[in-house]
């Protein structure tokens, strides 16, 4: 079949969840068929989809293939899930999934962990058969073991597989609005709502997109009723995030937090290395930590694999000071977190007065005809940017500087009234900020952090003023 089976089932599902205008999934944990064939007949119209384990058809006195025509017949052709959890190598996932597709599974849900091959086995049976795949990368159970590191490098094996979505908690907003910034057009369907604490409103702004739901309807007393309260309490979450996500920029709550909490960002009345007055600095020299270095090396990591960078460059350079750790810490990002294995270098203030040529400027292993990344930490004029390009063109290696990622952009013209990123790219370069001014402030304004408010309304009418007088034209 072809590639694009997963991204044809992920549209089918949404379609679907458009027509019945719901996005309810009955998790049917019971072990008695009596109650779930009551509870999927009443609350019939709100369900999108039912979702069963493996061990359900026998508990009920039936064959897979009798489970599954008898639920899509209460439910007016419903998606019908198997919670298979699949965890094994690739040959025995392949043959299980296989048997489940040939059952009428709609789709399978899937651990990740076994690693990327053992998912591949499971997408390409689905593919076979024009059925969906959707992966677990968090579970919903407290204590369990699934980090943001972890978590990372299952979502990255969601995308280099291509299922059609991955399974999130929606009892813990934080890890699933880190799984949303990360899973792109991939669905998040999310347990843990209801009995496990979770709330509709609060999973669906972190991320969620479905919601499995079961003991809530399960035991309800009229499963008719709840289903239909939940759906209309999702949609009209799903509605909300639509709205706010219109209003303004989505950035990670964790290192914004971070530049906060260590005063990177800092507001008063500042005098720039430019001349100019402003109401706020951003000093890098604040990262302190090792969980706020390693916050801010994923920043740069996850920047270059969204951006599609990672092929355009061989080394990392981060210019003194300030960029030395920061490249440091991106190439150390990189590796844990994508797989991807890149050197990095850095300049000196004052050359050694000893060594080779390229030794007294430069501390790292450069080669001839090497592709650069500059990491650093702010662009404002971008004449530091500049004075770091001009010793690597020094050293005649026939280096390339092929793109420029920063943290934080203040989107102000150089001293010449230029846009400085418009500049360098007209040099054929590729530049990416992390974090931009206007949408930084934005963000932040009247937003409590860590119990304050950042950015109050003076502050923010005196940042828009520095902006109309400085500011770039976006």
């Amino acid at each position: 079949m072809e590639e694009n089976v997963q991204v044809e089932f992920r549209k089918k599902f949404v379609d679907a969840a458009k027509k019945k205008d719901s996005r309810i999934i009955l998790a049917a944990d019971d072990v008695g068929w009596r109650n779930v064939e009551r509870v999927v007949r009443e609350a019939s119209r709100s369900l999108l989809a039912v979702k069963i384990h493996v061990e359900h058809p026998a508990l009920w006195g039936m064959t897979h293939k009798e489970a599954i025509e008898r639920l899509k017949k209460l439910t007016g052709n419903a998606f019908v899930i198997l919670d298979a959890k699949l965890a094994d190598i690739d040959t025995t996932n392949a043959f299980k999934s296989r048997y489940y597709f040939e059952q009428g599974y709609d789709a399978i849900i899937c651990h990740g962990f076994p690693g990327e091959k053992a998912v591949k086995a499971i997408v390409d049976a689905a593919n076979e058969f024009g059925r969906g795949v959707f992966m677990l990368v968090a579970m919903s159970s407290e204590g369990h073991l699934f980090r943001e590191t972890e978590v990372d490098q299952l979502v990255e094996i969601a995308h280099s597989t291509g299922v059609a979505g991955v399974i999130a908690p929606g009892n813990q907003y934080e890890l699933t609005a880190h799984i949303r910034a990360r899973a792109g057009e991939l669905l998040i369907l999310s347990p843990g709502i209801g009995a496990q604490g979770g709330e509709i409103g609060k999973a669906v702004g972190a991320g969620t997109d479905f919601a499995i739901i079961g003991r809530a309807i399960l035991n309800a007393e009229s499963p008719a009723d709840e289903a239909r309260k939940l759906c209309e309490q999702l949609n009209a979450s799903l509605a909300l995030r639509k709205q706010v996500k219109a209003k303004g920029p989505v950035l990670d709550d964790k290192l914004v937090s971070i530049l906060i909490e260590k005063e990177v960002l800092r507001f008063g009345d500042f005098t720039l290395k430019s001349g100019r007055k402003s109401v706020y600095f951003f000093n890098t020299g604040n990262l302190d930590s090792g969980k706020a270095m390693t916050r801010v090396g994923a920043a740069y990591a996850d920047a270059i694999v969204a951006n599609k960078l990672q092929d355009s460059f061989d080394v990392i350079f981060g210019p003194a000071y300030k960029g030395i750790p920061l490249a440091a810490c991106c190439a150390q990002a990189l590796y844990r977190k994508h797989g991807i294995e890149k050197r990095f270098i850095y300049d000196r203030k004052e050359a050694k007065a000893h060594g080779d040529e390229k030794d007294k400027l430069i501390v790292g292993n450069l080669k001839e005809g090497d592709r650069v990344l500059i990491i650093d930490d702010v662009i404002t004029t971008g004449q530091a940017k500049l004075d770091a390009m001009e010793k690597l063109k020094a050293l005649s290696l026939n280096t390339t500087v092929t793109g420029m990622i920063v943290l934080f952009n203040r989107q102000e013209t150089d001293l010449e009234g230029k846009n400085p990123v418009e500049e360098f790219e007209k040099g054929g370069m590729k530049i990416i900020s992390v974090i931009n001014a206007r949408d930084l402030f934005d963000y932040l304004r009247n937003k409590e952090i860590g119990g304050k408010v950042a950015v109050d309304d003076k502050i923010y009418a005196l940042f828009k003023q520095h902006q109309k007088e400085y500011g770039v034209k976006v």
